[in-house]
Formats: structure tokens, C-alpha cells, sequence
């Protein structure tokens, strides 16, 4: 009733929506239309510019960005909580889009696929964030644009953060998990958040549920007053989601449901389930077919995950008949998976044609394991 008038003078510059802000670049100015429709192929087909050179100091501020981008917001991933500061890597691309890589440290690094988080802004402003899983040349990514600024060029913004996953990590495959786009999450039933991966080219890879996309498509375009019932949406949230940068129909990766199958059945023939035991016979059959005569001189992280990934290892049959270069290759990935940067690991994996054979042969038998006594 007094009419009392308030200023607000907003001068802290710390972690808030309100003042944070990714480094210096060049301001985009809007002048045309917003960028609606995507060719995500043209687009996957150029380079992105090269990583910005970042030091030790810079590289921590921008995990102290990201970290306030999603603290502030009540989020958390675990990529840019347990950030590794030697592993941060920011692109500046068009139209004012930056994109912020972060690896983790290896004490919190996933003991098979490697988990790169990311935070995206443009004109410096946060306005998402995500990451990717990725194992061989297979990305599962997932986005979240902040309610902010979602539409507009969101699907734009989404598909230069697939550029840079494609380019840096060399992700060939890119996989949206279910969630996503509304299996258990009535948010994206109610966004349709389906068409924001159907319209740049993602497809369900089983073919019925792709039927029914195309369907359902093909009745957008004919009416476009047409919305998808909720109910279409939850069956379609049934199947993953595809996009082969190679435009192959997409074929389902190694699986590291049926190599974690393998391993479980290995433990339990050969060592009656007792883990530990397993682990200390695969680190030493792997360390004898490898070469390896001491690791008390290696890095913590890389004894660890050598000892981590024993086991898988250990299972190839043919191992101790591989090449020494082979040999060699291999010892190398499964140190780099607990090195400074796991992004070796990652590009090392896909050099390496013969381990991906032996994996895959692993995971076909343990798939077809399961599908013989599902029949029985």
C-alpha cells in the first residue's frame, strides 16, 4: 500500500544464470531467418574448427562454467563433476555456438565405453547441456536444451554438437536412448521431443516401430494441424533411435549388455562366479600373451584399468597368437583407458580392427547364448 519502489542492482558475476558466461568469441548477430530445417549430412561432412588451445588456468574456469551452469539449475552429470582438467576441449563453431567438452577423471571413467559430457552456448550463453557414450565408433548422445531456449535453432545447435562428437571422437554411429524422447519421461511426451531426432534423420531400428514413424510422418505432411496422440509417442519411445553418418540402415553395434553377458559366464564356468579370483588369473594371462613383466612402474589409473579390463581380454581365444604389433596396440588401449586423456583410448579402439573382430565375435555368441535358452 506504500507503493514502495525497489532497485536491484545485479553486479555479482559469479555462478548464476544471470552473469555466466563461456570465454571470449565473436558476438553472432542474427540477421536472417532462424535456420529451421537441418541437412544433418552436410553438415556432419565438414570439419569444425579446430579445438581452441586452453591452459591449465583456462581449463579450469570453463569446468567451473559448466559446473555453475548446472548447479544453478539443480543438475548434475557426472562428466563435468568429476571433470579431468587435462581433458577439456572447447570448439567455437558457426553462428555464435561454442561447444565444451569434458572427460573425467579416471578414477570415475566407465570401465568399457567412455562418457564425454558437454555443455553448449551460444553468444556465450549457456543454453544446454549433454554428453556422449562412446565405444568403438558408436555414440549414444543425449541433450538437454535449458526451457529457455528450446526451439528456435535448437535441432541446429544439436546437430553442430553431433559435428564435433563425429569429428573429435570419430562417432560413426549415433544412438538416442528411449528416455529421450519419452520412454518414462512425460516432459518429452508432452515436447514431442521424438520429431526434434526424427526430422535431421534418426529412425527407430526396429522396423515396426520405423513404420509407424513414417507413418505418422507422412500424416504431419499431409495436415499439419495433425499432433501425434501421446500414445503413438510412448510406443514409438519403445525402440532407440539411429543415425549412420554412412547412411547405412542402422545396424545395431557391439553391445556392452552381451559382452558384460559373456564375461558374467565366463566367471562363472571357469572360476564357479568368484570375481576376484577371475580378475587376478586375467591379469596374469593377459600380462604373459602382452609382454608385460612389471606394472608396479605404471600410473595408478593405468594399472587400474588394465586389471578392469583383464577379464574381457583375457576371454579372446586366440590372443597369444596375435602380431606383436597387434600385441602392442592392444597393451596400449588398455592403458590409455586409465591415461591422461581418455580420448586416446577411445580413437586406439578404433585402429584396432582385430580387437573389434574378437569383441564382436565375444558378444554374438553371448546374444546367441541367451536367445537358445530364452527358446529352451
Amino acid at each position: 500500500s506504500l507503493d514502495l519502489r525497489i532497485q536491484w542492482r545485479l553486479q555479482d558475476r559469479g555462478a548464476s544464470r544471470t552473469w555466466i558466461r563461456f570465454p571470449q568469441r565473436k558476438t553472432f548477430t542474427q540477421t536472417g531467418p532462424m535456420l529451421k530445417n537441418v541437412v544433418l549430412s552436410e553438415l556432419l561432412a565438414t570439419e569444425p574448427p579446430s579445438a581452441r588451445r586452453l591452459t591449465a588456468t583456462q581449463s579450469r574456469q570453463l569446468i567451473d562454467i559448466g559446473r555453475a551452469t548446472l548447479y544453478a539449475r539443480q543438475r548434475e552429470t557426472d562428466p563435468i563433476t568429476y571433470a579431468n582438467p587435462r581433458e577439456v576441449a572447447l570448439f567455437s563453431v558457426e553462428r555464435g555456438i561454442d561447444v565444451a567438452i569434458f572427460g573425467m577423471r579416471h578414477a570415475r571413467r566407465l570401465p568399457i565405453e567412455s562418457f564425454f559430457g558437454f555443455v553448449v552456448a551460444r553468444n556465450r550463453v549457456p543454453i544446454g547441456y549433454g554428453g556422449g557414450w562412446v565405444f568403438f565408433d558408436r555414440c549414444e548422445i543425449g541433450v538437454n536444451v535449458f526451457d529457455t531456449f528450446r526451439g528456435g535453432e535448437s535441432a541446429y545447435v544439436f546437430a553442430q554438437i553431433m559435428r564435433v562428437y563425429h569429428h573429435y571422437f570419430g562417432a560413426r554411429r549415433f544412438r538416442v536412448d528411449p528416455f529421450q524422447f519419452g520412454a518414462g519421461n512425460p516432459e518429452a511426451i508432452r515436447s514431442g521431443a521424438f520429431w526434434f531426432y526424427y526430422r535431421p534423420g534418426f529412425r527407430p531400428v526396429e522396423p515396426r516401430f520405423r513404420d509407424l514413424a513414417d507413418e505418422q510422418s507422412n500424416r504431419i505432411r499431409a495436415d499439419r494441424t495433425y499432433r501425434t496422440p501421446p500414445a503413438v509417442l510412448r510406443r514409438l519411445a519403445k525402440s532407440t533411435l539411429a543415425y549412420d553418418v554412412d547412411g547405412h540402415d542402422p545396424a545395431a553395434p557391439i553391445e556392452l549388455s552381451d559382452l558384460g553377458l559373456a564375461v558374467t559366464a565366463w566367471i562363472g564356468r571357469r572360476f564357479g562366479g568368484d570375481r576376484q579370483a577371475a580378475r587376478r588369473q586375467a591379469v596374469r594371462s593377459v600380462s604373459r600373451a602382452l609382454g608385460v613383466a612389471n606394472r608396479d612402474s605404471w600410473p595408478a589409473g593405468e594399472a587400474a584399468a588394465f586389471e578392469e579390463l583383464a577379464p574381457l581380454v583375457a576371454m579372446i581365444p586366440d590372443l597369444k597368437t596375435w602380431p606383436p604389433s597387434d600385441k602392442k596396440s592392444l597393451l596400449a588401449i588398455l592403458r590409455a583407458k586409465g591415461g591422461v586423456r581418455e580420448r586416446t583410448y577411445v580413437l586406439g579402439l578404433q585402429r584396432h580392427r582385430r580387437l573389434r573382430g574378437a569383441l564382436e565375435q565375444l558378444a554374438s555368441a553371448a546374444a546367441s547364448a541367451v536367445s537358445d535358452d530364452e527358446q529352451g
